[in-house]
């Protein structure tokens, strides 16, 4: 029987295998990490915990706002 989401089993048709990790400095901490991309120097890399903390956090009552008037390639 296949996984759920969670398990990243079906769905796809295919299993690609081991995820290829690149090493990695955290901009904030400096700590060594790997990210699962190859790493732009133009742009920061974040460890797992501090990319936690850089992620806008939504409370458990935050409301959704969804466009009202969609464009016309939205509407069908």
């Amino acid at each position: 029987m296949d996984e759920d989401r969670g398990g990243r089993r079906g769905g796809g048709g295919y299993d690609r295998g081991p995820r290829q990790m690149f090493d990695a400095v955290c901009a904030d901490c400096g700590q060594a990490t790997q990210v699962p991309f190859k790493p732009d120097p133009a742009r920061p890399v974040y460890c797992r915990d501090c990319f936690a903390k850089r992620r806008p956090r939504r409370s458990a009552g935050a409301e959704l706002v969804f466009n009202s008037h969609p464009t016309s390639a939205c509407a069908r």
